[in-house]
């Protein structure tokens, strides 16, 4: 008899292994065995005719709810006289309805409310979670029995959507969701199977991770991407096949100006960002995953077309470019990496090595000043720039280096990730020439930094640095 029996919900043997016994067995009869009365399950739980017909309870929306049961085939009676209440503890919504009866069910079977419930969200938060409660009650020929479901419904949408399009088929996807738990970031989770292509407009922050095939990304999800892209917000997708696939070329060229050079065959697996780039300098990561999690087997290298700048560049074989951005001011940031970005790991022995989290707390850095409409950066760094940050990483202290070509009125000063000033390095003129700053981190925590240069009011370049305690 097998001693490990993974059992679902309704007590049906999915997986065995070998050995047990009679204690075990006993115990698993006693838990798992025939129920001798109705006993319900949650089938299904549609929302309808809510204001913006987008299956979710928005603020301010009244809504309702078709629930459909199932009696479980574990047990040995059929339900008559089904009646539901729905009821819920959350302060953020006010239920409406009365109890709805449900036709007859014997075991098995699932059976649909003869009414629909109804619930008000009400007004003044972005996203919560509300437990709907569902106690029902029904006849059966022994007697009567009761029970009660709970159901947890997200009201509101939030701004972040994660799609996992190669599904559960390695647990990389856990170090993406954990740094934006970390981060305290809402997220809607879609795992598995072809997103509709619909959905991607209901969203302004989309991390896609890819790595299954070349179906990661299809045609219609392509062009819904595409148009995401002109309506600005933040979009990093990772695949290490989808450039291979014809039918989606053209969306990586013409949104991401990139074109497939090679599939590299999996011989490379580091890769670093110029030390010079305005937001992503000066950090390296490793790509994992070739080992059983069947995660970057075939990482590509890139092609730059035009309009997108490097983001990473493969340091090991021929090196060539893993990754891109480009940006629109004061609209969107876009990200495309030909390896799964999830399997990133911090490396001790590769200096500035960053995980998941580290990556996604200077996505949102670099986003924010990317969108920041009254402070964009001029494209004409070669007047002034930040030519050099030296140490970097630093503790406590670091030099920063400008080049001006012109003279200007020069603002310097250091922010957090939060964007909120900690330091100002100089306010005032400086002559045409090179000029130095020293920035001290006493007090600071550990973690990311910006420098901006802003010249005669208006912002000319800025300088990732990283204070390690």
């Amino acid at each position: 008899m097998p001693y490990n029996v993974f059992i679902d919900s309704e007590g049906i043997v999915r997986f065995t292994d070998s050995g047990f016994d009679a204690d075990t067995m006993h115990d698993l009869i006693a838990t798992y065995g025939p129920v001798y009365h109705p006993e319900f399950a949650i089938d299904e739980l549609l929302v309808l005719n809510d204001a913006n017909a987008d299956g979710r309870p928005d603020p301010g929306e009244s809504v309702d709810v078709q629930l459909t049961l199932r009696n479980i085939p574990r047990a040995v009676y059929g339900g008559t006289g089904i009646s539901v209440v729905m009821s819920s503890n959350s302060n953020d919504i006010t239920v409406t309805s009365d109890p709805v009866s449900f036709p007859d069910a014997e075991p098995g079977e699932s059976t649909t409310g003869r009414a629909l419930f109804s619930f008000t969200v009400n007004e003044g938060f972005a996203t919560s979670w509300a437990t709907l409660s569902f106690d029902w009650s029904c006849n059966y020929s022994e007697g009567s029995q009761t029970g009660s479901l709970d159901f947890e419904q997200r009201l509101g949408r939030p701004d972040l959507l994660i799609v996992d399009s190669d599904g559960s088929l390695d647990d990389n996807e856990t170090f993406v969701t954990d740094a934006f738990d970390g981060l305290d970031r809402e997220y809607d989770l879609w795992s598995g199977g072809d997103l509709p292509a619909s959905e991607v407009a209901n969203y302004s922050e989309i991390f896609w991770l890819g790595g299954k095939n070349t179906s990661d990304l299809n045609l219609d999800q392509a062009n819904a991407l595409a148009d995401f892209m002109t309506e600005g917000g933040l979009l990093v997708l990772s695949s290490q096949y989808a450039t291979d696939n014809a039918e989606t070329a053209d969306f990586f060229a013409n949104s991401f100006g990139v074109t497939l050079a090679d599939d590299d065959g999996g011989s490379i697996f580091l890769c670093s960002s110029p030390e010079d780039d305005a937001y992503f300098s000066a950090i390296s990561i490793v790509a994992t995953g070739t080992q059983g999690a069947n995660n970057n087997e075939t990482p590509d290298v890139l092609e730059i077309s035009g309009g997108s700048n490097e983001l990473f560049r493969w340091t090991q074989g021929d090196g060539g470019i893993s990754a891109v951005y480009r940006h629109i001011y004061g609209e969107g940031l876009f990200i495309f990496a030909g390896f799964p970005l999830e399997a990133m790991r911090v490396y001790s022995s590769l200096p500035n090595s960053i995980n998941y989290t580290g990556f996604v707390e200077r996505v949102y850095a670099a986003y924010e000043m990317v969108t920041s409409v009254d402070d964009p950066i001029v494209a004409v760094p070669q007047e002034y720039q930040i030519s050099q940050v030296y140490p970097n990483p630093f503790n406590p202290s670091t030099s920063i280096s400008l080049q001006m070509t012109v003279a200007g009125d020069v603002e310097l000063a250091v922010f957090d990730l939060l964007g909120r000033q900690v330091s100002v390095l100089n306010e005032g003129v400086l002559a045409a020439g090179e000029h130095q700053f020293s920035f001290r981190a006493d007090g600071l925590g550990s973690g990311l930094y910006f420098v901006k240069l802003s010249v005669d009011g208006v912002l000319r370049d800025t300088a990732s640095i990283t204070l390690v305690k």
